[in-house]
């Protein structure tokens, strides 16, 4: 959880989470989510009310996908139920997560309410704790 409340304060961003492939289905699964607004933060297993599609393809081939809008950008997919909220995210900057075996996840960064340019230092930044991330995973999958 503290590098999720870490990324979202440190970008001024509203939202950051991590999210894990699920390797049958294909899709990403929110497993941590931080909301800097109300302070709320989830941990578990079963956060399927924030089940999402993510631009799967390109962060496996281990792009970072920085979306300045999400209701322009043909990747982020169709509008989610709260769109036009407060709640919507605008911007996202998502962060693959590796392993030697490949993909294992997502770091996202989000904007709530407002399109924003992610920044090549936000960018940067965003990609080291993802990188942090990835490798305490791997150290955990080789102790367990």
């Amino acid at each position: 959880m503290l590098y999720c409340k870490t990324l979202a304060t440190a970008l001024s961003a509203h939202v950051a989470g991590i999210w894990t492939l699920n390797k049958a289905t294909g899709t990403l699964d929110a497993r941590l989510v931080w909301d800097r607004d109300t302070c709320d933060s989830e941990n578990g297993t079963d956060l399927t009310h924030r089940t999402a599609g993510r631009p799967v393809d390109e962060v496996d081939q281990d792009q970072i996908v920085a979306i300045a809008d999400t209701r322009t950008d043909p990747r982020w997919g169709a509008p989610t139920p709260e769109a036009g909220s407060s709640a919507e995210l605008r911007a996202v900057l998502e962060c693959p997560l590796h392993t030697p075996s490949g993909l294992t996840g997502v770091v996202s960064i989000g904007n709530k309410r407002a399109p924003r340019e992610w920044t090549a230092r936000e960018i940067s930044f965003a990609a080291a704790v993802a990188g942090l991330i990835s490798l305490a995973r791997l150290c955990c999958a080789k102790a367990g």
